[in-house]
């Protein structure tokens, strides 16, 4: 690795440069970050050509500039900067606020610009709002490895807390979608398959915004694809250089291998009872996935409630686009996470004998550390969190209605850091799991066997048994 120290109009620009090649890749870091987690992904890259990661001013190793610099001024300094270094026209990789930047390269300088690929493009414009987010960003950093969390921490402190809030307006403002409708080179769009800030629908709006655009996601991975998944982001960003058979063949050898696994059934026929699966706050239904499939391949009707959307709405919201997807289904049981927990209660009183009971992992049936003191001011008691208040009005109603307890299994992590106080409900069958974490026995083969097996109990009795 060589390392570049530029002066540029007074802004000073440190470039790490990794191998040799004809064909250039152009690194452009997020709001915070710096050159040094897009390495997994430089190192990687470097075997196919030249790699330059760019330090922007203010992050990383350089130095504070003395105001802070809006998005196209950014861009400006990164396109002068691969001037300095004799260049030439390259494939600009940005992540997250850094796609920002180089869409606006490819805006000036379209003659440096031979593809954008933008990893985890950011701000959902249906979404810009700072605290929105925060909740985002929060939801997406739990699905991060360890190293992760900590090199992302460590970037944040180095920049200072100061500078980077100060970025902010300059990143919720910026009109991504409209400024990618201009770009005339080929687009591809890269998300974590975990990532809260890059839901379905922002991707597709930029997806159709510009008619050279492709998406592509990394499944596993989250915000941070290019330090967590560094070999599937780099597939994906060299794919145009490979022979187009390769990772077809590649793909199709793969399921061949995977179907020939010992005890793995392919497909099944329903012969259990329908499953309806309720997904927590700021999830989507794709985040139980692993687990619809456990319950599949054992022979249950998995019925999923896409009209939740990200499950921020209240109560009465979430239990009546359950209802409406359970349809004509009859003697099913609820399987939930956290808050979907507390809307399959409540569906449960709602739903009368359609329904014979409740599976449900880590609900905070108490409220949670989310809300407490935190929710309880005026305006932030009308966000999402409001809802887990335990003096909240939601919350003690639907406590009070106790007729359907008995009918709900609540499985309890031994340690979870946002419900502390356990999700113990009286009058419930009450279960505490070896596996620590909010999310992570949802992640656990041997919590998806438990929590079939309680499904076969509950569906062997009628609703109004005890």
């Amino acid at each position: 690795m060589r390392t570049r120290v530029l002066e540029i109009d007074g802004l000073q620009v440190v470039a790490r440069i990794h191998g040799s090649g004809p064909q250039t890749y152009v690194l452009v870091h997020g709001l915070g970050m710096s050159s040094y987690y897009f390495r997994p992904l430089a190192e990687r890259l470097a075997r196919r050509g030249t790699v330059v990661s760019v330090n922007l001013p203010g992050f990383g190793p350089t130095r504070d500039p003395d105001k802070t610099l809006r998005i196209g001024q950014f861009a400006r300094v990164a396109h002068q900067a691969t001037d300095r270094l004799g260049l030439g026209p390259a494939v600009w990789v940005g992540h997250s606020m850094g796609t920002q930047i180089v869409t606006e390269v490819a805006l000036q300088r379209p003659d440096l610009v031979q593809r954008l690929v933008l990893l985890a493009p950011v701000v959902n414009e249906a979404e810009k709002n700072f605290l929105t987010v925060c909740l985002r960003f929060t939801q997406a950093a739990v699905h991060e490895t360890l190293p992760s969390v900590f090199a992302t921490a460590r970037a944040f402190l180095r920049a200072g807390p100061r500078y980077v809030a100060e970025m902010v307006p300059a990143l919720l403002n910026h009109p991504l979608s409209r400024r990618l409708a201009q770009v005339s080179c080929p687009v591809v769009l890269v998300v974590g398959e975990k990532d809260a800030l890059t839901p379905p629908d922002w991707v597709a709006r930029l997806r159709q915004c510009n008619p050279g655009t492709t998406s592509h996601t990394v499944f596993g991975a989250s915000h941070q694809m290019m330090h967590t998944h560094a070999d599937e982001t780099v597939a994906v960003i060299a794919a145009d250089e490979t022979p187009p058979w390769r990772p077809r063949l590649r793909q199709l050898t793969g399921e061949l291998l995977r179907g020939l696994r010992p005890g793995r059934r392919i497909r099944s026929t329903p012969s259990g009872s329908p499953v309806l699966l309720l997904h927590g706050l700021l999830e989507r239904p794709g985040h139980l996935w692993r687990l619809a499939d456990h319950l599949g391949a054992h022979g249950h009707r998995v019925i999923t409630v896409p009209g939740l959307g990200w499950n921020i709405g209240s109560l009465e919201r979430g239990w009546r686009a359950a209802l409406e997807a359970l349809g004509e289904h009859r003697d099913v049981v609820v399987v939930a996470h956290s808050k979907g927990g507390l809307i399959g209660k409540r569906l449960l009183l709602e739903a009368g004998d359609q329904v014979r009971g409740m599976v449900t992992v880590a609900t905070p049936f108490q409220g949670s550390v989310l809300a407490t003191g935190f929710s309880r001011t005026p305006l932030l008691r009308r966000t999402p969190l409001g809802l887990f208040d335990p003096e909240g009005d939601e919350l003690r109603a639907l406590a009070a209605d106790a007729d359907v307890d008995h009918r709900i299994v609540s499985l309890i992590p031994t340690r979870d850091p946002i419900i502390p106080d356990g999700s113990h409900l009286a009058g419930a069958t009450n279960v505490t799991l070896p596996q620590v974490g909010h999310f992570a026995p949802l992640q656990d083969e041997e919590v998806w066997a438990l929590i079939r097996h309680h499904v076969t109990r509950l569906a062997e009795h009628s609703p109004g048994g005890g």
